[in-house]
């Protein structure tokens, strides 16, 4: 069990850390600070909070910053993203070129000539972070109960924010919490490592198929 959840914890991190890039200096760090839990929701509030934002597909572009303990600047990714049903084709321009495919049969990074694959079939707990990476962006949560607690609130101004913390131990020791926050689609996510370290994705540009 834990070799799984090792795992399927670094398929989370291949998706929001791969390639590995390089330290910008012109904006600030954007680390995320703390914030306060969000409140417990039952399975029927939660699909009314998710409802605007829920998609069959999505596309568009993305910066991801990430913020690591001892490197005073972030390292920034951009690229394009698109997702269709269960499949999310996640393909970095910059600062090096690479493409991730992430469906329910597993993932699939391509990178400088090379391919690597974690199988669903052989490790069945990547397929469950398939499902969290892919629910994120279509607004598809409900089915992770068993591996994240599920939190959820949504703004006077329409602003849905959901906070997925993992259930087992071993899962947290790679991560702490996804944070997402959006009104039609998610706009932001943030990753929490209790390692210290922070990503932000930022989506712009996003087309959606309701």
């Amino acid at each position: 069990m834990i070799h799984r959840i090792n795992a399927a914890a670094g398929a989370i991190a291949l998706l929001l850390c791969l390639p590995l890039t390089n330290p910008v200096s012109a904006a600030p760090a954007g680390a995320v600070t703390a914030e306060a839990d969000l409140p417990a929701v039952s399975a029927g509030k939660l699909a009314e909070i998710l409802k605007p934002l829920e998609a069959k597909a999505l596309s568009g572009r993305f910066e991801e910053r990430k913020t690591i303990p001892g490197f005073p600047k972030p390292m920034v990714t951009t690229g394009r993203f698109s997702l269709e049903g269960s499949t999310l084709v996640w393909e970095a321009e910059n600062p090096f070129p690479s493409k991730m495919t992430i469906s329910p049969e597993g993932v699939v990074t391509e990178a400088a000539g090379e391919k690597q694959v974690l199988s669903a079939a052989d490790i069945p707990a990547v397929g469950r972070v398939s499902e969290l990476l892919t629910g994120v962006l279509a607004g598809r949560f409900e089915a992770l109960s068993d591996l994240f607690e599920i939190r959820a609130a949504k703004a006077g101004d329409g602003k849905v924010t959901i906070s997925a913390k993992p259930r087992p131990k071993e899962l947290a020791g790679f991560m702490s919490e996804v944070r997402a926050t959006g009104v039609t689609y998610f706009e932001e996510i943030h990753l929490r490592s209790p390692r210290g370290e922070d990503t932000q994705i930022t989506f712009t540009d996003v087309v959606s198929q309701r």
